[in-house]
This record gives C-alpha cells, sequence and structure tokens, in this order.
C-alpha cells in the first residue's frame, strides 16, 4: 500500500502530516467538546511510526460534561513513488475518563497516558504488504 498520490494542483502544504494533525484535531467531536488545545508549548514534536518520520501531538481536550481527556495522534507521510511501499500512516490514543468512572476504574493521569500512547507507537513495525 502506497501513500496517497498529491495532486499537483493541491496545495503542498495541506500534504504535511502537520496539517493532518491539525485537520483531524479541528474536526474531533467538535460537538461534544468545550475545548481542545495541545499540552505542549510547541504543537509537534518529531515522530517516527514504523519507520515512517512525522509528528505527534498531544492535546488537553475539556468534553461538554466538564470531564479532561488527553489525546494523543501520530501522523507519517510516506511515498507514492517509492519503490517499497510506504503509506501514509496514523495512529491515535484518545482518553474517554467517562467511561472509566462509569465502571469504577479511576482514569490514566496524562502523564501516564502519553507513556502507554507513545509506547503503542513505538510498537508499531513496517511489515511487508501483501498483494
Amino acid at each position: 500500500m502506497d501513500a496517497a498520490a498529491i495532486d499537483p494542483k493541491q496545495n503542498p502544504k495541506t500534504a504535511t502530516p502537520e496539517y493532518e494533525s491539525d485537520f483531524f484535531w479541528a474536526n474531533y467531536k467538535t460537538s461534544e467538546r468545550k475545548s481542545l488545545h495541545s499540552v505542549w508549548q510547541q504543537p509537534y514534536r518529531q515522530a517516527t511510526l514504523a519507520t515512517s518520520k512525522g509528528v505527534e501531538s498531544f492535546v488537553k481536550i475539556v468534553r461538554d460534561n466538564d470531564a479532561v481527556d488527553y489525546g494523543y495522534l501520530v501522523v507519517t507521510r510516506g511515498s507514492s513513488e517509492a519503490k517499497e511501499d510506504t503509506p501514509d500512516l496514523m495512529l491515535y490514543v484518545i482518553q474517554n475518563s467517562t467511561v472509566a468512572k462509569s465502571k469504577g476504574i479511576q482514569p490514566m493521569d496524562k502523564d501516564a497516558l502519553l507513556e502507554m500512547a507513545q509506547t503503542i507507537a513505538a510498537s508499531v513495525k513496517r511489515r511487508p504488504a501483501s498483494k
């Protein structure tokens, strides 16, 4: 599986991992949240997912019921012209503390959630595509 080819008429900035990250968070459950903003001073950090370079982001989400949750996203841009398959990749881990509390479980704190999400991202391995 290869990355999506970029339309030459398209603004090349819309094909960047940063743009994809912004688009994802801007559209994440807009009708069910009061606010969403980066936890980090800089909204992105360089990241690798399955040998592909991209960016990671970590946000604080305040939901309509005032629950505070956190979300992690890593996005990479593949290549449609590479000899070996290099797809676009996206992985997200988003907390929903209301579900945990309803089951009598204490929600993870932000640092534990970030550590878990980054561990998951680091475990993603590239493997050959079957055709």
